[in-house]
């Protein structure tokens, strides 16, 4: 291994040391700002032996020898503008700057604001350099010089030893300059925009790291990007030095022209300080109950099955645990309702960990079966057709991925390693539905002292937060280890019996941490097309209930249909 000449946190990269494995998951602090309602997501994946990075969504990658590679902020090439007219403002932008927008005129000359055609032009500096112009119509058209570096506006501006104001925009950080000059308070604070909205928090970000003042107002607009950008980019800076502005209108420049100076004086005393992760209140996800209220309890979707679709509905961030005894047809269940989530009009996109069905082939060919709804080889029915396998490719290909970790040549099927690449499927593909089937052919190893109950826990929490997260739906196929042969029978003359989550390996995980369970039962004596479902747990509880669903299955093909269909 070569000497390392960096620290973790000299790239902002931190994360939970793993306790299963080499592989750590954690979030980007190179793109995690330009995705702000998705900012949390894990899509860092960090080799804490080898001492390196990958970012699966943005490629960022690097290691503490070598230092990063692939950053958005590695460029050392840019081009330098010229300003071609330096002729001051034309009356039409004075009347909308200094008459609608109420901004300062000596402000405006200071900043070296000036027409440039149609546009309003603002100059980035930075060490009394010019870096990039921004131009604004007035009809909200907004570009800047390409190939000139993306810099924050008001850069050249700081001492980084005063309270700093974060804003959303040039407008807004003259807004910001007028009303300390009219309060009397210049020079009391710094201030900063991000040069190009809500997609250019990233930037911000990388200038203030490293040179952060001792107390950060963030002052985004008020609607959800500017809430969400605002959140970002707390937990980037360090969510203790951050206090959240609250304007009664959308921005700063809006509340001084319809409310007046005071409200700004108020609205920068009460604002409020970031709690730290993972503490919330209920201000924080307001937006959210709001949304929530207005659009009511939105089920999951139903997969066509009348009989099931009374119990059963797939929601998204929450996952599903199927068993059963063996032969009973779980993982046929399972394909089948892939099938069903990823037609019309659902459109899904699944990633499937099968180990117990291999080879790769085979397994594409029960999926053409139940797709088509003819029999692959030859025998009594009719065979598919190579025409109907060309189009049926033409559909599934860019539907379903097939999932097999590799490390170092070799399958390597640990929950680690195939939630990572569960995670590349999710950014690179926009996978929505996964399924692992099934946790016994898994590989299982503890840690030395950890039992085998906190090994399953932590293996399930994995999943779950998985799906959270990334508001994703998971199946997971587990084998009961044993089962109680006295409990429910189906049928008559059976006795096979129901399998709960009682007889799966460390029950009380399975029935505590699983949203949803399905115990999937077929006669094992008396052969017949009767599959019954049972669905023993469901979550959340307005998606379905507790209850038995009887389908029917053809032994040819191996598709499930609803004879009450």
């Amino acid at each position: 291994m070569s000497e390392e000449r960096f620290k973790w946190e000299d790239f902002n990269i931190s994360f939970k040391p793993p306790s299963v494995g080499d592989n750590a998951n954690t979030t980007c602090p190179n793109c995690r700002s330009e995705h702000p309602s998705n900012s949390n997501r894990k899509c860092l994946s960090v080799h804490v032996v080898e001492k390196t990075w990958n970012c699966h969504r943005c490629g960022w990658k690097g290691g503490l020898a070598g230092g990063e590679r692939g950053s958005k902020h590695s460029k050392v090439s840019y081009i330098i503008p010229k300003i071609s007219q330096k002729a001051g403002l034309s009356e039409k932008h004075k009347d909308y700057l200094e008459g609608e927008r109420c901004l300062e005129p000596f402000i405006l000359k200071e900043m070296g604001v000036y027409s440039s055609g149609e546009a309003i032009a603002f100059p980035y500096y930075r060490n009394n350099q010019l870096v990039n112009v921004k131009y604004r119509t007035l009809e909200k058209k907004m570009w800047t010089e390409t190939g000139a570096e993306l810099i924050p506006y008001g850069l050249d501006k700081m001492e980084w030893k005063k309270p700093l104001f974060l804003v959303e925009g040039e407008i807004d950080y003259l807004t910001f300059l007028s009303y300390l000059h009219l309060v009397g308070d210049n020079g009391l604070m710094d201030v900063l925009s991000v040069p190009n909205g809500v997609n250019s928090g990233d930037v911000l970000a990388s200038a203030i790291k490293g040179k952060l003042p001792p107390k950060i107002y963030i002052a985004f607009d008020m609607d959800k990007a500017g809430n969400q950008l605002a959140d970002s980019m707390a937990t980037q800076l360090g969510r203790e030095r951050c206090w959240r502005v609250r304007f009664p209108k959308k921005d700063i420049n809006q509340t001084m022209i319809d409310v007046g100076l005071e409200a700004i004086d108020k609205a920068i005393e009460t604002a409020k300080p970031y709690l730290g992760d993972g503490i919330f209140q209920i201000e924080d996800v307001w937006d959210d109950i709001l949304s929530y209220h207005k659009e009511g309890k939105i089920g999951g979707i139903k997969l066509g099955w009348p009989s099931l679709d009374e119990f059963y509905s797939v929601k998204t961030s929450y996952w599903t645990i199927v068993t059963g005894v063996p032969h009973s047809g779980k993982s046929g269940l399972v394909d089948q309702m892939v099938l069903k989530l990823i037609a019309k009009p659902h459109d899904w996109k699944f990633a499937i960990c099968s180990p117990e069905n291999q080879p790769v082939r085979d397994h594409f060919v029960q999926i053409l079966e139940k797709y088509i709804g003819k029999p692959f080889f030859d025998g009594k029915n009719q065979k598919i057709t190579v025409t109907e396998l060309e189009k049926a490719k033409e559909f599934l290909n860019s539907k379903i991925f097939m999932v097999l970790p590799e490390r170092d040549g070799e399958q390597r099927l640990t929950i680690q390693n195939v939630i990572q690449e569960f995670e590349k499927m999710k950014y690179q593909h926009g996978c929505r539905g996964y399924v692992i089937d099934p946790f016994n052919e898994m590989e299982h190893s503890r840690p030395k002292g950890q039992s085998s109950t906190e090994y399953i826990g932590e293996w399930i929490s994995l999943v779950r937060r998985f799906c959270r997260i990334n508001d994703v739906h998971t199946w997971v196929v587990a084998h009961p280890r044993k089962f109680d042969t006295k409990s429910d029978k189906v049928g008559h003359g059976e006795d096979t019996p129901v399998v709960r989550p009682s007889d799966i390996e460390e029950s009380r995980h399975w029935w505590g941490k699983g949203d949803n369970i399905l115990s999937v039962w077929r006669s094992q004596i008396n052969v017949t097309d009767d599959v019954a479902v049972f669905v023993q747990k469901i979550k959340p509880r307005y998606v379905g209930r507790q209850g038995k669903a009887m389908l029917k299955y053809d032994i040819i093909t191996g598709q499930y249909w609803d004879p009450l269909k």
